[in-house]
């Protein structure tokens, strides 16, 4: 069964729990109804946020074929109501309640042209979609901002796996986040036509994507002017 928005909860155990960035920490686990984790799938959990039980949502950054062994990362919000601050308390060997992987930001194949946007902990949402479509040969780019190198989660493993496919857009280098950076992205022309630049701003503020015209909603598409090239933007907040 791949990832669905039907809820079927289960019990999982915590495998690993370690950090991988500043206030970023990876926790893989071990389901106990394993379903398959498609790219752009995530995971709800339930937690335990000033001495409630609420439902967070994490997206999966990598999985084993069969679904069995999910890995996800959550950033200690430091406005967090509690959600982040109970994940990072979990060390392995314990047992949380997580649901099936669910999808409601899918990955569509097809595209010639891919751009993938991901700011901080967003990188969540859009790992694993590059890591597909770097196993299909597709073409496509990976645009990834953040405030520091070092509160960038995986950066070193994703340069090392997608080449020169990957733009890396980091703060003024002297401590402070730069205010944004602007990403100018070439799409292919049609019928042999000049490619056409399409100019993002990505606002490394609160890490949310500002594209030219409008405001980016969460797991939207948009097609930049010359289709079929295709942007996939995802911003995923700690909670």
């Amino acid at each position: 069964m791949a990832a669905t928005n039907s809820e079927v909860w289960q019990r999982a155990v915590v495998l690993v729990a370690t950090a991988v960035a500043d206030q970023i920490q990876r926790i893989e686990i071990e389901t106990s109804l394993p379903a398959k984790a498609d790219p752009g799938s995530h995971i709800d959990v339930m937690v335990v946020a000033d001495g409630q039980r609420e439902k967070r949502s994490y997206s999966i950054v990598e999985a084993s074929p069969d679904g069995r062994y999910l890995t996800i990362s959550v950033f200690r919000a430091p406005a967090s109501r509690g959600g982040s601050v109970f994940m990072h308390t979990l060390r392995p060997g314990d047992t949380i309640e997580i649901t099936q992987p669910l999808q409601n930001f899918p990955l569509r194949v097809g595209a010639e042209t891919y751009v993938l946007l991901a700011g901080g902990i967003g990188i969540t949402a859009i790992a694993n979609m590059a890591s597909a479509l770097r196993t299909l040969k597709a073409d496509y780019r990976l645009v990834y901002a953040g405030r520091s190198r070092a509160a960038m989660a995986y950066l070193d493993e994703l340069m090392a796996m997608h080449g020169d496919r990957i733009v890396v857009h980091v703060d003024d280098g002297h401590g402070h986040p730069a205010d944004s950076a602007v990403v100018t992205l070439e799409s292919p022309g049609r019928d042999g036509a000049p490619p056409a630049p399409a100019t993002h701003t990505i606002d490394q503020r609160d890490e949310t994507f500002i594209p030219y015209v409008e405001v980016m909603r969460p797991g939207e598409q948009v097609h930049l002017k010359a289709d079929p090239s295709r942007v996939l933007v995802f911003n995923e907040g700690a909670r």
